[in-house]
């Protein structure tokens, strides 16, 4: 993960979350403190070469409650099982917010034999090993999280840990099965959708579907990937969903309830597509205008994580973890003003490069909707 997603660790709660994070009843407080674990996932890697007892991440748990149990790295995905008295916590880390604009115009929409995401079933099944070693020897109740891709993984996690036998196998040789009492929650922070329409009523019919909570805020766009269409772009969501408007709290919408997808055209898609593709460049540049005019940090995330984050286009900065957790009514102390050591050339440089990787990635998605627009 890079400086955009963590934190610094003064940031992070100093009380313990252990006692919050035990019952299977949604609420707030409880949605809040897995979404304080969601965003320990972004530390995985801050400081991985540190000895454990010097690691930020597991210095973060310990003042939790938690204990660090295992750490899951594999093929880029990120995540930890971090365990308390009574629980564990499964938290997958999601992707960077300027890397989920690529999202947009580059999105692998293939699913496999069983509906799921591919993308998201092989950055599963890279952990997997891992995950039910970790699991194993163990009664206590799960809950998976995760902000952005790692909400589907979350859920695509739940799904494959509590398959039949045979199912686990063909993902994990010698796995084992995950009864889903065991599943206290799904909690998931801005995903986007894991599967198709099979893969939908499957997740109901395996009794995940109550147990998962879908929040999203605001404009955030994630949520709306890949697209609800039809045929090859046929995704659907899972579990009931808790929608905040910009600005608002999540306590305002409760409870959870069930939120059918809407379908889209196939040619408003593409429409869509050309609309963000160019949104998403412009940002970019003021972005990086931004750093040499030194403006005023916002994001929590400090220095010059912050100037960038500032300036996402709304559609992405409403996907940003802060805004997840203010809505579930937590204060961040604002960083205060900073100045941030930026050549004109470097910058210049970097915002290039970003254009290039956009325009590049651009052409993927349009592409494949020409070819389903013209039966191809």
């Amino acid at each position: 993960m890079s400086f955009l997603t963590t934190f610094p660790e003064d940031v992070y709660p100093t009380h313990s979350l252990a006692g919050t994070i035990q019952t299977e009843a949604f609420d707030i407080g409880l949605a809040q403190a897995l979404m304080w674990m969601s965003q320990a996932a972004y530390e995985t890697t801050a400081d991985a070469s540190e000895t454990c007892e010097n690691r930020k991440l597991e210095r973060i748990l310990g003042r939790w409650g938690f204990t660090c149990r295992a750490r899951l790295s594999q093929g880029g995905t990120e995540g930890f099982v971090a365990e308390s008295e009574t629980t564990l916590v499964v938290a997958f880390a999601g992707t960077d917010p300027v890397i989920a604009a690529n999202w947009i115009t580059d999105f692998n929409i293939r699913t496999g034999p069983d509906g799921v995401h591919r993308g998201f079933s092989g950055g599963v099944a890279g952990v997997g090993p891992g995950l039910i070693a970790a699991l194993a020897g163990t009664t206590k109740h799960i809950f998976l999280v995760g902000h952005s891709l790692g909400g589907a993984l979350a859920v695509v996690a739940a799904w494959r840990l509590t398959g039949d036998s045979q199912q686990l196998a063909d993902w994990v040789p010698r796995g084992e099965r995950i009864d889903v009492g065991r599943i206290a929650g799904v909690l998931t922070y801005g995903m986007p959708r894991a599967g198709d329409e099979a893969f939908e009523a499957a997740y109901r019919l395996r009794g995940l579907w109550q147990k998962t909570a879908r929040l999203e805020y605001g404009s955030d766009i994630i949520p709306s990937l890949p697209p609800a269409a039809a045929g090859q772009l046929a995704f659907r969501h899972v579990g009931p969903a808790l929608h905040c408007p910009h600005g608002g709290q999540f306590k305002d919408a409760l409870p959870p309830r069930d939120d059918p997808d809407d379908r889209i055209e196939l040619a408003q898609l593409e429409e869509l597509i050309g609309i963000t593709n160019r949104e998403t460049l412009r940002n970019i540049r003021e972005a990086w205008g931004r750093i040499l005019d030194h403006g005023v940090p916002r994001s929590p995330a400090g220095g010059t994580a912050t100037l960038i984050i500032d300036r996402l286009p709304f559609f992405l900065r409403d996907h940003v973890q802060d805004c997840y957790l203010e809505a579930l009514g937590w204060s961040f102390a604002r960083p205060p003003e900073s100045r941030v050591s930026i050549s004109a050339d470097d910058a210049d440089a970097f915002a290039h490069a970003s254009e290039v990787r956009i325009e590049a990635n651009g052409g993927g998605l349009s592409a494949l909707l020409r070819r389903l627009l013209s039966g191809g």
